[in-house]
């Protein structure tokens, strides 16, 4: 059931931006969880914010509430020996509860965020090129990776949030170029549109500009099994 789960909604979410974002959003703060995982968490509990099974919640000290209802992550268990003599891991299921199925009352607490000259400072002191600023980049762009020269150009005078969001998304561009010669942005332009969104909700950084109606028709045509490579 679970498996069927993982597939279901890799293929909701590959046709609609709506779910898409959702997935976005629960990756944005499950970065440690593998997709399958994150899938799960977005089949089952969306909306979660922190999570852990019953032990480690009584451990620290929250009991999770009555009629609560939990959910199925997948957990890694012991390798195996496939008969081609490959190595395998298998799986566990692990029942979970989101911190707001329990008394803590830190699930309300509200979300402190780094400031923004935090923000952009770890974001350049992290960066694997140069970053320079510039005022002859073309209108409506406001940073610009070039893979010829390994650079990422930035529009000078901009405010904090406008600066994060286009320094990370041009920072994705120069992650992902290997330095081949052979990188075409264009390519992974959405690639890079989604980094730039995961890493805005994870540090706070409005969000409201992205959209994600448009979803690449390269996903429709895949199979879940392809779909989860992609993500």
């Amino acid at each position: 059931m679970v498996y069927s789960m993982i597939e279901n909604t890799a293929e909701d979410v590959a046709r609609d931006g709506v779910k898409f974002q959702s997935y976005l959003d629960v990756q944005s703060r499950f970065d440690y969880y593998s997709v399958a995982n994150a899938l799960l968490i977005l089949a089952q509990k969306p909306d979660a914010t922190r999570i852990a099974d019953f032990d480690t919640w009584k451990e620290q000290g929250a009991y999770i509430r009555k009629k609560e209802t939990g959910f199925y992550i997948l957990e890694p268990g012991d390798e195996y020996r496939r008969d081609d003599g490959t190595v395998g891991i298998s799986y566990n299921l692990k029942k979970m509860f989101d911190i707001s199925q329990t008394g803590d009352s830190r699930k309300r607490e509200t979300p402190t965020y780094p400031d923004d000259r935090t923000r952009i400072k770890a974001l350049m002191d992290h960066a694997p090129v140069p970053i320079c600023i510039s005022d002859a980049l073309p209108e409506g762009t406001n940073a610009l990776y070039q893979p010829d020269t390994r650079e990422i150009h930035i529009r000078k005078g901009m405010d904090a949030g406008s600066i994060f969001r286009a320094l990370s998304q041009e920072l994705a561009h120069a992650e992902m170029d290997t330095g081949d010669g052979r990188y075409r942005q264009a390519e992974h332009t959405f690639h890079a549109y989604c980094v730039s969104y995961i890493l805005c909700k994870q540090y706070g950084v409005d969000t409201s500009g992205y959209s994600f109606d448009r979803i690449p028709q390269v996903l429709e045509g895949m199979s879940a099994k392809e779909i989860r490579a992609e993500l």
